[in-house]
């Protein structure tokens, strides 16, 4: 069958097509047709001729090569949105995880000078934990970021601070050099390389050391001879030498002589107290006697005290604590009340100035104890409370000053 091709669209037709078969348009063909005196003449099938309409067909065209590819393409990136959208769910564990550290981060608020560097530590640790999955759920870890860099802006900002109040250096600059130098070490490095002014601290620092070693080497020098009165020179130079670092005290070449008038100083100081305290003792009170009787036929021991108010207050009352001991220096065991012990005898006042009790007047306390090995006896302490409400307290070695 021989064919030809449609002059329309370019579709192979054969000859015995009417129509197109891509485009519908009729085929030109040869018919006989009869005119006036019955001639016959060949009509061009293309002209309006009594002939059957053509059927209706679509006009289709194959799709091109870059239709396709689109197409292809979006399908493709619909499948893997699809999977990562299914493998970016979060467990129950893992979206604990994330609140935990939502809420930490929160916590947070608005960084000022006062907030907590802990807190943001604590909140970047449970962030930093998380899998890079539960790290993309969190919502606010932009405000994590934003805190730490205004952190890092007031810290570098507190520690060029500190270092311009250090002024001028004298020997008195030491604490202001010491909190720029706490500041500046405080920092990590890249805050540290943030602070723009460390060389002012470097200078301050050296210029301090020469100042405050030649002015404790001075102060050490003008104790002089040492008396009660040197108290506050020595303190002076003790306090300029503490304040030195390790390395400056080291420079100090008359510490000894510092070390010497101190130990001195305490020696007197101790001496003096201790005479004042005694004075102040024997204007309290006096202790004229205190002594045991013989057991009795039971071994009962009866104790007996003197003592005479020496201070201008009244005495409400006086207790004493004394103690009885064996001859081998062992506390005496009270064989009727089962255990050893310690008397604690009151005596009531009221005692004005001069007053008290007397032994020999026949005050005592009977069958204090009830032992026969009691060799002697201790008076371990005396509680006095006045009339007006106050109190004095002679314990241990002080009781020696008032038994005179």
């Amino acid at each position: 069958m021989e064919s030809s091709s449609c002059s329309q669209c370019g579709v192979p037709v054969p000859d015995t097509a009417k129509f197109c078969p891509g485009c519908g348009q009729p085929i030109s063909i040869s018919v006989v047709s009869e005119v006036g005196d019955g001639t016959a003449v060949e009509v061009d099938g293309s002209a309006p001729v009594d002939s059957p309409k053509p059927p209706r067909t679509k006009n289709w065209k194959r799709p091109g090569s870059k239709t396709v590819m689109v197409v292809v393409c979006a399908v493709v990136i619909l499948v893997i949105a699809s999977g990562a959208a299914w493998a970016n769910r979060l467990t129950d564990a893992e979206e604990s995880n994330v609140q935990k550290t939502f809420t930490a981060i929160a916590s947070i608020g608005e960084v000022t000078q006062g907030t907590d560097p802990a807190k943001i530590e604590s909140a970047r640790g449970s962030y930093d934990r998380l899998s890079s999955k539960e790290q993309r759920h969190v919502r606010n870890r932009k405000d994590l970021e934003r805190a730490e860099d205004a952190l890092f802006k007031l810290e570098v900002a507190h520690a060029i601070k500190l270092i311009e109040l250090i002024g001028k250096v004298d020997p008195s600059s030491g604490q202001d050099i010491r909190y720029a130098r706490t500041a500046y070490d405080a920092l990590d490095e890249p805050e540290q390389k943030a602070v723009t002014n460390i060389g002012l601290l470097v200078k301050a620092e050296k210029l301090y050391s020469q100042k405050a070693t030649a002015n404790a080497i001075s102060l050490i020098d003008s104790i002089g001879k040492v008396s009660l009165s040197s108290g506050p020179a020595i303190e002076a130079a003790e306090s300029a030498y503490s304040a030195l670092g390790q390395d400056d005290q080291k420079l100090i070449t008359n510490h000894a002589e510092l070390v010497s008038a101190g130990r001195a100083w305490d020696e007197m100081y101790a001496k003096n107290q201790s005479a004042k305290r005694q004075a102040e003792l024997r204007s309290t009170i006096r202790m004229t006697e205190i002594r045991k009787s013989k057991p009795n036929s039971a071994g009962g021991v009866s104790l007996y005290i003197g003592f005479k108010n020496m201070s201008m207050k009244t005495i409400k009352y006086a207790t004493f604590s004394v103690t009885p001991y064996d001859r081998v220096g062992e506390i005496v065991f009270d064989e009727i009340k089962g255990q050893d012990c310690t008397v604690y005898a009151r005596a009531e006042g009221p005692y004005k100035k001069g007053q008290g009790m007397s032994a020999s007047g026949g005050t005592y306390w009977d069958c204090a104890w009830y032992s026969w090995s009691i060799n002697k006896l201790k008076l371990d302490e005396i509680e006095i409370e006045y009339m007006d409400g106050s109190t004095e307290t002679i314990a241990g070695n002080e009781v020696k000053y008032v038994r005179y």
